[in-house]
Parts: structure tokens; sequence; C-alpha cells
């Protein structure tokens, strides 16, 4: 996302935010990009909607800046949204490792997954999952296949020695948005009381980062780490050019920490499942 080309009236919309919210701070170009790690032209091109920041990017120049977390949490959204739009019209790349590399549900130990602005496939409900494939435009034809296909892999988590599970949660993933449509609030509530069902399980962990640490998550990007005792961990991105996987325990090993550093500024588990509790309530309310 850091390269793509195109200005967009979103793309200019959201470079106009970023000066706005640099020059009510009172910084100059240079000063944010020399804070942010990139060239002064660099910056001037996100802001003209030359180019967009990657959301790690955009979560250092908002910091910087000094934004509240409600610019914070719209505006990193609005370039995921950006960047799921070009990624669906780029050619959909999957490269999987070799056969018998990858662990299979039957051996799979542990699986950790991190989402800074949706809740991960493997614990998704049926509606959340459905409300998401219609709302970014799947075709009707095919939603229920995919929800059902959805649904099937989530069996591994009921296994007889099902794999531990560790969910690393943005905060902004528990507030409804434009990724479920017109019925966000009540699929969201039931999405979350499904969440709440699961930490039951004693294999189940559910954390979610505040979104004032979010930049820690949005650092590193959307991630899920599969290991196993048979074969080397697996780490699978999803990337605004597709979804790349990368094999091996050394190439695995950023992400381990980074799961442990997340997973240290995020609530605990009583912490996050009072809050997704508040929030489900609430949202039934609404």
């Amino acid at each position: 996302m850091a390269s793509s080309s195109g200005r967009s009236l979103r793309s200019r919309a959201v470079g106009a935010r970023l000066r706005q919210a640099r020059l009510a701070a009172g910084m100059s170009p240079r000063t944010v990009a020399t804070r942010v790690g990139v060239p002064v032209g660099v910056v001037g091109g996100w802001e003209r909607g030359d180019t967009l920041p990657t959301a790690a990017q955009a979560a250092a120049y908002l910091t910087e800046v000094g934004v509240g977390a409600g610019e914070f949490v719209s505006v990193t959204a609005e370039l995921l949204e950006l960047a799921e739009r070009r990624r669906e019209r780029r050619r959909w790349a999957a490269p999987d490792p070799p056969d018998g590399t990858e662990p299979s549900d039957a051996d799979t130990s542990s699986i950790v997954e991190a989402s800074a602005f949706l809740v991960p496939e493997v614990v998704r409900t049926a509606e959340y999952a459905r409300a998401w494939l219609t709302a970014r435009g799947t075709p009707t034809s095919v939603v229920e296949a995919e929800v059902a296909a959805r649904l099937e892999r989530q069996e591994i988590l009921h296994r007889p020695r099902p794999p531990t599970l560790r969910v690393l949660l943005g905060e902004p993933a528990v507030r409804p948005g434009p990724d479920l449509g017109r019925a966000g609030p009540a699929v969201l509530a039931g999405q979350l009381w499904h969440l709440l069902e699961l930490v039951k399980l004693p294999h189940v962990r559910v954390q979610v980062v505040p979104t004032a640490r979010l930049a820690a998550l949005l650092a590193v990007g959307d991630f899920q780490l599969l290991e196993s005792e048979r074969v080397p961990p697996l780490v699978r991105l999803d990337l605004a050019a597709g979804t790349t996987v990368l094999d091996g325990a050394g190439r695995a090993a950023p992400y381990r920490l980074a799961a442990e550093r997340v997973g240290g500024m995020a609530l605990s588990d009583q912490e996050s499942a009072a809050l997704l509790d508040r929030r489900a309530r609430d949202l039934a309310r609404d």
C-alpha cells in the first residue's frame, strides 16, 4: 500500500485529513517525516493523495501529530478499506509451502491470530461471516458456500485434542463499522457473545488490544501463526498483493515475538472478557 498510486477522491480525502492533523499540531512536513522515518517527499505524497501510507506508517504519523483515538481509528480503517478495494482488482496470489510441510488440522498444536479491525475467521459466527462477505461484494451465489467452508474449518477447535488458540483482537474490531453492512450492530453483538462462550474453553484466549496501543499491532500487520510438533511453523500474512505464506522457524520467529509483545500490551483475559461483555450489552440495547 505504501507504493500505491492514483489520486482517487478517497485517497485525496485521506491525505487531506493527514495534512489537517499535522497543521493542527503545528508541525512541519519535515519534522513529521523525520519522526516517522521517511523522506519528506513521501509525507508530501501522502498528504496530496498521490500515494498511501501503510497502516503502520499512518499509525506512526497520527501518533506523532497527537490525534485523538476516534480520528486514529477512522483514518487507519479508511486506509485498510482502500487497500482491500485495490487488492480485489489485483490477481490473488496465495503461494503454499511444499507438500507435507504445512501443519494439518490433525496435528496443529497452536494457533495465534492477530487482527486489528476484523474478528478472525477461526472464531467468526456464520452471521458475521455472511455479513462481511456480503458487505465486501461477494456474489450472493457463493456466499453460503464460503460461510459453510469457514465454519467447517472452525471444527479444529472442537476436536478431541484441540490446539491452543490465542486471539489478539484490535479494539476497533469490537465496534460496528461498514465492514458488516447495515446489520452490523446486531451481527457484532452476536459475535461478541460467541467470543465470550469460546473463552470459557480452557484452550482459547482472547485479548483485546486497546486503540491507544494499536500501533504495536499495526506495525506488524494481521497474521496467523500455526505451529505443529510435526512440521516447521507457518505464518500467513494478508498483504495488499495477496496472501503470503512464510514457513520455517526462522521466518516465523519475528511473529512469535510480535505476538508476545502485542499480547503484553493488550488487556488481560479477564479485562478483555469484561470489555466484550460491555460492548455486547451496549449493542443489544441499541
